[in-house]
Parts: structure tokens; C-alpha cells; sequence
């Protein structure tokens, strides 16, 4: 009697549908909230967020203006991959750096997260990053200008989607992994569920990034002209 091997296909991987992003120009585009608070002080939290990078003048870093402490934080520069919040006289009170290259010209999923120890851990397309420099943190965080520093410099130039802050959770890496889903992705909502600031950046139209999250904080888009909605 002949045997008969049977195979069985795997179910490939459905791919979340992205729809839009936003693109920046890495001239002066930049987003502002208006100092709404991200993160509370002392709570767990989750930041993911993917991007699309480009070098530029400035040299492709990606900065967020952090105002609750008056800091510029950082955490994307196309040779190295950091999470740092600069003090005063450019010292860093925040110092996390780890062993990814930076990434330029293909989406890239980057999470952060701080557990109820208040250690930060990043992830760079679900793989945990080894930290060179570590400490630990409590601080409140409080965005005011994402892709920008302070002083108008150091502007983002490349796309950026599903920028999701979930204060009062320290993602998994089941989590993670579910996020990145082989770049893929899924919706972040389902993960990181009743996140308190969720922009999709589906728009088409207009100068306002809405937030789809708990809080309700809608981003300005300045500075931003011709084609900057894009398909992701």
C-alpha cells in the first residue's frame, strides 16, 4: 500500500492595512501638541511608533521636544539608535543606548517601554535591543513639538504612521512581535487596548493630525506643504 504524505500550507500572514502616513520634509515640518501629557510620572507605559527615515541637512534625527521637564529627547540617528533626554548643558539625565544601527529608507517599527520597576526597554522591528547605557526613570512626559527640537533644529525628514502612546502598560514581547508582525504590522489599538494617544495619520487633507486615542489630543501639522499625505 502506498503511503501518502499529506502538506499543509501555513495561513500567511494578514497585513494591516496602513492606509496613510505623513511625510516630512526635513527643512522645518514639524507636529505640535500643544504640551499634552503623554506619560504619567511613576506609571508604565508603551510608545511604538514606525518610521520611515531619510538623511537631510541635519542629519536624519529624530527628535520630540519634551516639555514638562524642558528637554529635547531623542531616540532615531542613521548610525545608532538611542533613547536619550538631554539636561542642561546638553547632559543626558535619561541615557539608554543601544546596539541598532539607525535605519534609513524603509519602514521601521520602534517601541519603548518602561516597566513598574521603571526600566526602559527598547525594540527596534520586535527585537529587544541590548542597552549599552541604562538608567532608570520615573519621570512624567509631556510632548509639545514632535520632529523638532526646542530651538527649531534638527527637523524629521522621511514618513511616520501609527504613533500610539498606552500609559499604564509595559507591552510584552508577544506584544511586540504581534506589532511588528514581520513588518506587516497589525492594528496597534488591539495590543495596546484603550491607548490614551493613537494618530494614524489617514488623513488626506488639511493640517490636523486627529487623535484617536482617549485623550483626544490632535497634532498641528506646520510648515507642511504639497503632497505630505502619503500612502504607506
Amino acid at each position: 500500500m502506498r503511503k501518502t504524505t499529506i502538506y499543509t500550507r501555513q495561513a500567511s500572514v494578514s497585513a494591516y492595512n496602513f492606509q496613510n502616513a505623513l511625510e516630512f520634509d526635513g527643512v522645518n515640518d514639524y507636529l505640535d501638541g500643544g504640551s499634552f501629557s503623554a506619560v504619567s510620572s511613576g506609571t508604565e507605559f508603551t510608545i511604538s511608533l514606525w518610521m520611515n527615515p531619510l538623511y537631510n541637512s541635519e542629519n536624519g534625527q529624530f527628535w520630540v521636544f519634551e516639555n514638562y521637564n524642558v528637554r529635547d529627547y531623542w531616540f532615531f540617528y542613521p548610525s545608532a539608535t538611542y533613547f536619550r533626554l538631554n539636561g542642561s548643558a546638553n547632559q543626558n539625565i535619561w541615557n539608554y543606548g543601544y546596539n541598532s544601527a539607525g535605519h534609513t529608507g524603509s519602514w521601521t517599527h520602534y517601541v519603548l517601554t518602561r516597566d513598574s520597576s521603571n526600566v526602559i526597554e527598547m525594540y527596534v522591528n520586535g527585537t529587544k535591543q541590548t542597552k549599552s547605557t541604562s538608567n532608570a526613570n520615573s519621570n512624567n512626559v509631556q510632548f509639545r513639538y514632535i520632529g523638532r527640537r526646542k530651538n527649531g533644529t534638527k527637523h524629521f525628514k522621511g514618513k511616520m504612521d501609527e504613533f500610539i502612546v498606552a500609559n499604564g502598560y509595559c507591552a510584552t514581547q508577544q506584544n511586540v512581535t504581534d506589532l511588528y508582525n514581520n513588518g506587516l504590522g497589525v492594528d496597534s489599538s488591539t495590543i495596546l487596548t484603550n491607548p490614551r494617544h493613537y494618530w494614524l495619520f489617514n488623513e488626506t487633507t488639511g493640517t490636523t493630525a486627529a487623535d484617536s486615542g482617549s485623550q483626544g489630543n490632535d497634532l498641528t501639522l506646520n510648515n507642511f506643504s504639497g503632497t505630505y499625505w502619503v500612502t504607506h
